[in-house]
């Protein structure tokens, strides 16, 4: 098979180690993988590239995500044709689609029409319908409980 994969909305933890786990899961079964930059501006744009497992264990070393995040929909007839035309210029099997309610909402309209897609929940907010828990929510909430008991430890100890 050949598929795409692009993110959309913002960074969190666990992004790099999903694209990899896809990208190895894939080619394990000898499919091939293009990566789309800058989330679904990408696909309508054409901006992508091979995505390799080699790529995706540098990215899993780097800051910020291997295919770099960026709130757009393909709402827009011409961007849904667009869309649909690079799915058919780089003759893709499938789509894997890692995003929040926006782009999971966009990649379920491009559903309806046909393209096949697989989404996987990413949101710090947990907010994706029919989810209990989206890449990136665990460790938000871990943060936020850490930076809360830490700000409380220094006061606790001025007091005693």
């Amino acid at each position: 098979m050949r598929i795409g994969l692009l993110t959309g909305g913002g960074d969190c933890a666990g992004l790099n180690a999903a694209i990899r786990a896809a990208v190895r899961a894939g080619s394990s079964y000898g499919d091939d993988f293009v990566g789309f930059h800058h989330g679904w501006r990408g696909v309508v744009e054409d901006e992508s590239s091979s995505l390799t497992t080699t790529d995706t264990k540098a990215s899993c070393k780097a800051e910020g995500p291997y295919c770099a995040p960026l709130v757009s929909t393909p709402r827009t007839r011409s961007g849904v044709a667009a869309v649909l035309r690079t799915v058919e210029r780089h003759q893709l099997d499938a789509l894997i689609v890692i995003g929040g309610d926006g782009t999971l909402n966009s990649a379920n309209h491009l559903a309806e029409l046909g393209v096949p897609i697989v989404g996987i929940a990413k949101t710090i907010d947990n907010d994706v319908e029919g989810t209990s828990h989206c890449i990136g929510f665990d460790t938000a909430v871990a943060t936020a409980v850490e930076a809360s008991t830490g700000s409380k430890r220094p006061a606790k100890a001025t007091t005693d």
